[in-house]
């Protein structure tokens, strides 16, 4: 491997970054299990101002997608081999089924955290999935005297969540928007159950899969895509195949996967991003990559807001252009604010381009873009 650096200025750091998302126009995704494959991990979100996070990842890198409600059906299975799980990886996330043993060290890491619950506890917990097959929330809090609301967690929601966590629990199913606990041993395919990586070789895979998807990146933005042990990540960096360069601006040195260069970048399509896409994970890369400061505000109380309660950055070519407070209400897809970002304000015509396409993917009868 050559250890001469791969110089890039912003805008060709910028166009590799979006097509190796799978955003451009020539990207074809034909289900949502292949998007997930792609992109290693879907966001996961309560949040349905427009739509939840992770079907919105998928609506929009691929636009012949249409239904809410398909899109968690093919996902999400109830019986036999499982095709997801979910598990804490960027955050509470949706994984692909053929990359579990890929994450068999971090569930070992997870073990011997010092908030473990009691032994005798997570025992019972797994005896009544046992015995009584797939729980809700509800059948697993059913023998306790406190129920979770919000993120005040029961005991026996901590000791759930911490089984799922270690892999001696899965959720690979829901019932409506509730989580189904289940013996890995009914989800998992025995040939993935039964292999177990080194942790190196774990790691190595996952930097390149983040890789792949960032098409340039720093080690700390490829340790922050799956939020991977970063010392452990330093003692593996250089053992990935992944070829130095540098990127114009940055001050610390990047990798370039080796497929980056492989496809001239077509420009995306005008498409608005949920708050949770894959491509705006890392705030801080954002920054760096596409002078753009991102900061999810529907937490804030309504007075500090800036731009919104759900405000989604819209990308058009390589650049993010503006941002979108936007509200699905009934058959209608609404913007209630518009921002475009510093220079020449862009064309009305790419807001309602990807307005108007994700009302249709969404089932709205109309978009309506507001006055800005």
């Amino acid at each position: 491997m050559s250890t001469t650096a791969i110089a890039l200025s912003r805008a060709e750091a910028r166009e590799l970054a979006v097509a190796a998302q799978g955003l451009t126009s020539s990207t074809t995704f034909s289900q949502p299990l292949d998007v997930l494959t792609h992109l290693g991990a879907l966001q996961l979100d309560a949040i349905q101002r427009v739509d939840k996070a992770h079907r919105l990842a998928c609506l929009a890198r691929a636009s012949h997608l249409h239904g809410r409600q398909n899109i968690d059906t093919q996902l999400w299975s109830s019986a036999g081999p499982a095709t997801v799980f979910e598990a804490a990886a960027h955050a509470v996330c949706l994984l692909p089924m053929t990359d579990w043993p890929l994450w068999t060290f971090m569930r070992h890491r997870i073990a011997h955290v010092s908030w473990a619950p009691a032994p005798d506890l997570c025992d019972r917990l797994i005896r009544m999935v046992t015995d009584q097959g797939p729980l809700t929330l509800r059948g697993i809090e059913a023998e306790s005297d406190r129920r979770s609301s919000g993120w005040a967690w029961s005991q026996a929601k901590q000791a759930a969540e911490y089984l799922v966590w270690t892999g001696q629990l899965i959720c690979a199913a829901r019932q409506g928007a509730q989580r189904l606990y289940d013996l890995p041993e009914r989800r998992v395919p025995a040939e993935l159950l039964h292999t177990h990586p080194t942790e190196h070789d774990s790691l190595t895979a996952l930097l390149d899969k983040a890789a792949r998807v960032y098409g340039v990146a720093t080690t700390a933005d490829l340790t922050e895509y799956f939020r991977l042990p970063r010392t452990a990540v330093t003692r593996v960096i250089n053992d990935t195949g992944l070829l130095p360069a540098t990127v114009e601006g940055w001050t610390e040195p990047a990798w370039l996967h080796p497929t980056a260069l492989e496809h001239t970048p077509q420009p995306a399509p005008p498409v608005f991003l949920t708050p949770f896409d894959n491509l705006i994970w890392d705030r801080d890369r954002t920054r760096r990559l596409f002078d753009f400061d991102y900061t999810f505000e529907a937490y804030k109380p309504p007075a500090k807001r800036r731009y919104g309660y759900y405000v989604t950055p819209l990308l058009a070519g390589s650049r993010l252009i503006g941002r979108a407070d936007l509200m699905r209400q009934g058959p209608v897809l609404h913007v209630l604010t518009m921002h475009y970002e510093p220079g020449p304000v862009p064309g009305r015509d790419l807001v309602i381009a990807a307005g108007e396409r994700l009302a249709e993917q969404l089932g709205c009868e109309e978009f309506r873009p507001g006055e800005g």
